[in-house]
């Protein structure tokens, strides 16, 4: 049975589904982890622990049951009554903001979709999956102007109950769910 180890120095068994393998060199996980270590908002995935062993890289975080924003627009999970939706906007543009204006240095997601923001047991938005975390301090304008074009995205996502891109979609017949 794998072990991993959590900021409070604690052991916990190996959950695989709350999980992400990352594939860098020890050194790039080690920063990964230090900047994930510092990051606490209640709209962002809390780090519970990481295992680095036998060749693998592995963070752990905490369960969010409901699964992804993804999975109830487009996976045939439950539909959202709007007043979730606009909880969900917010909360996850209060994650954002978070990273990009609060944080020390700014941290830049990269990789804002619906499937990186989780719900978790009170249907609140937690954003997750950052890629790899070292800022760029050449162009970090660019690059929240990137994670604020890809906000929008979901927002579209989610007022419209559409994919992002959908080749199957004919725009007389737009359903909302």
């Amino acid at each position: 049975m794998d072990v991993l180890h959590v900021k409070e120095a604690k052991t916990l068994t190996l959950v695989p589904n709350a999980a992400t393998i990352i594939h860098t060199n020890s050194r790039e996980f080690e920063m990964e982890l230090e900047i994930l270590c510092s990051i606490c908002h209640i709209s962002i995935v809390n780090l519970l622990g990481y295992c680095a062993e036998m060749g693998e890289q592995i963070l752990v975080y905490e369960l969010m049951p409901h699964g992804t924003l993804y999975d109830h627009l487009h996976g045939g999970l439950s539909c959202l009554r709007w007043n979730l939706r606009l909880k969900i906007a917010m909360q996850a543009a209060k994650g954002l903001e978070y990273l990009h204006k609060e944080v020390s240095p700014p941290i830049v997601h990269r990789d804002v979709k619906s499937s990186n923001i989780l719900l978790d047991a009170d249907w609140g938005a937690r954003i997750v999956d950052f890629g790899l975390l070292t800022p760029n301090k050449k162009d970090l304008n660019g690059d929240v102007t990137t994670d604020v074009y890809n906000f929008g995205i979901v927002l579209l996502e989610i007022l419209s109950g559409r994919k992002a891109y959908d080749r199957d979609c004919t725009p007389s017949s737009i359903i909302i769910c």
